[in-house]
């Protein structure tokens, strides 16, 4: 999207005028974030051990009016690169990573690749902490990206820099804590070619903030809610029954998803573990 003529941007008392500019306007919707309303998407969920919360997400505007979305869930396969708050970060992340590219002409086009997180940064900051306690987690700071044939061979390899280098950490309203800001995006030799916005979600492990903002005290109930048990064989057979009854709408809600069809994608990245 285009900025219009004479548009402003307001920062408290201040009133900034635009000269110009591009962004993008952050949208989710649809039936497959979050708890589902749709029951079969529920039973669908039962039927797969659970993965932990959070994810990384990325949006770039190269030069030359062109676009990619990337995307990479947290998996069990990288569990020991979540929730780290020792003295030193973590080692280099390699994941692989769905995105969705838009050419000039704005012809759309899913694509693979590998993300590197080759530097960290810690969460030593709340804005309030006396509500969301700091975390002193380690977040991703840096980011090498490695696409297939199907992006331009000049972006194919990229890496996003952050913009303000201490850090934007903060949290959302449940108490699950963020990482994100607008990132310069630059090649191998360091040649500026666009800008981007990069954000981590649930590196940290906040589960006692979350539950304490809900009001849960009692000892036994926080312990269920933070070790929640996995689905067992009993309800792992009736959900996977219930989906075979209701396959018709399962593939019904799938099909309305308009736009998240990248998504399709990540279960070619299962089991692929990079280190």
């Amino acid at each position: 999207m285009v900025v219009a003529p004479k548009s402003s941007l307001k920062i408290g008392d201040e009133t900034i005028t635009l000269a110009r500019g591009t962004f993008w306007f952050d949208h989710q919707w649809g039936y497959l974030s979050g708890n589902p309303q749709s029951s079969v998407l529920r039973a669908a969920n039962n039927t797969k051990q659970p993965e932990p919360p959070g994810w990384d997400w990325f949006m770039t505007q190269f030069n030359g009016d062109r676009q990619l979305t990337m995307f990479a869930p947290h998996t069990n396969a990288y569990m020991g690169y979540y929730y780290q708050t020792g003295p030193q970060p973590p080692k280099a992340l390699q994941v692989n990573v769905v995105g969705k590219y838009m050419d000039e002409q704005k012809n759309l086009a899913n694509t693979i690749g590998t993300l590197t997180v080759s530097q960290w940064l810690k969460s030593e900051y709340s804005p309030n902490p006396v509500r969301y306690p700091e975390t002193n987690t380690w977040h991703p700071n840096r980011w090498e990206f490695s696409f297939n044939e199907i992006v331009p061979g000049d972006i194919r390899s990229f890496t996003l820099v952050p913009i303000v280098e201490s850090g934007q950490m903060n949290y959302f309203a449940n108490g699950s804590q963020y990482a994100e800001g607008a990132v310069y995006v630059r090649t191998a030799n360091g040649d500026d070619i666009g800008r981007g916005f990069a954000e981590s979600v649930q590196y940290a492990d906040t589960t006692d903030t979350m539950l304490a903002l809900g009001g849960i005290t009692d000892a036994q109930a926080r312990r269920i809610l933070r070790n929640p048990e996995i689905s067992s064989w009993v309800r792992r057979i009736q959900s996977l029954f219930y989906v075979a009854l209701h396959r018709s709408d399962l593939t019904r809600i799938l099909e309305s998803q308009q736009g998240l069809e990248m998504f399709a994608g990540l279960s070619q990245l299962k089991g692929q573990s990079r280190h």
